[in-house]
């Protein structure tokens, strides 16, 4: 089966709250979780701060929200779910599954 080409992302905030359950999916900052590890403790704050900005995206944080990845349909993030109700969210606006085209 040939894929529908899927570009427009649904407009998903990771580091909000979820739609449903209204749970906070943003799971602290990166800098916070990275500042106590040994490996870090030779870098000063802004060292590390560099070393994240090259290495991670902004906003700079965790999110809790779980990637889902169905191989037969994209290879990548198909949609997302929240790790509390576990409601599902489409990564695109259009998504194939099954042979159909849901639009959400």
């Amino acid at each position: 089966m040939k894929a529908k080409k899927l570009d427009e992302l649904t407009n998903l905030n990771h580091f909000g709250s979820c739609p449903k359950c209204g749970t906070n999916w943003c799971a602290g900052r990166i800098f916070d979780a990275l500042r106590p590890q040994k490996w870090c403790a030779d870098k000063s704050d802004e060292e590390l701060k560099a070393w994240i900005a090259d290495h991670y995206s902004p906003p700079y944080s965790f999110s809790r929200l779980i990637s889902i990845e169905i191989p037969e349909f994209y290879d990548g993030v198909w949609e997302y779910a929240c790790p509390d109700c576990k409601a599902r969210f489409p990564r695109f606006k259009e998504a194939q599954h099954d042979g159909k085209v849901q639009a959400h």
